[in-house]
Parts: structure tokens; sequence; C-alpha cells
């Protein structure tokens, strides 16, 4: 009978914690005080040139930390998404993409351009 009671408890803790947790990790509610005035079209459009303008700002003065930047512009674009009917995918499309192509250039073209500001050489035949 205990063991019954044990694993009933146990079953009932799994359950509520699923309940609670997953909602809060994979579906944050957003603060809709983050989302850019005006109407739909025009705030997604603000998004998308911030998004841009600070990619060329990493690109023009590395070393700029992604996480934080992007972190924020998730937020506010949760925000925008939760007021708006149309829901932004291609602007969220264009965040990933330049996350990605960020994340490249960092790792390839930005240590190298890096190194060349540094003023050190470069070996032959590194592409």
């Amino acid at each position: 009978m205990a063991l019954a009671i044990y694993w009933a408890l146990m079953i009932y803790i799994a359950a509520v914690g699923f309940y609670s947790v997953v909602p809060q990790v994979f579906f944050p509610e957003a603060d809709p005080a983050l989302a850019p005035e005006g109407p739909c079209p025009t705030a997604f459009a603000t998004l998308r040139d911030e998004l841009v303008e600070a990619a060329e700002r990493h690109v023009g003065r590395r070393p700029q930390e992604l996480g934080p930047l992007l972190e924020r512009w998730d937020a506010r674009y949760a925000a925008l998404r939760q007021r708006c009917d149309d829901p932004g995918e291609r602007e969220l499309q264009l965040r990933h993409r330049l996350e990605t192509t960020l994340r490249h250039y960092d790792r390839n073209e930005g240590s190298l351009l890096d190194a060349l500001r540094a003023g050190a050489s470069i070996p032959e035949g590194t592409p």
C-alpha cells in the first residue's frame, strides 16, 4: 500500500512539475510595454530596422556580445506578437538568419579582421 501511495505521489509531482514549468520555459509571458509603438506593420518594420542596424554595428565594431542584444530583441518581438494579428514571421526568420551569419562571421572573418587590426601576421595559405 505504501508503495502505491509513493508512486501516486511521484506521478502527481511529475505531472504538476511539467504542467507548471514547461509553459514558463517554452512559452514565457511577454511584457506588452516592450512592444514598439504604432500600428503593427510599422512596429515590425521598426524592429527589423533595429536588428539590421545592430548587425551592422556588430560587424563594424567587434567585439560585441550578441546574446544580450538578441534577448532584448526577442522580448520586444514577443510583446509585439501578442498585440498584432500578423505574427511577423519574416522578421523572426531574419533575426535567426542574422544570428547565424554573425556567429559565423565572428568565428571566421571576424577573427581574421581582429588579427589584422592587431598587426599580427597571417600565415600564407590561410583561407
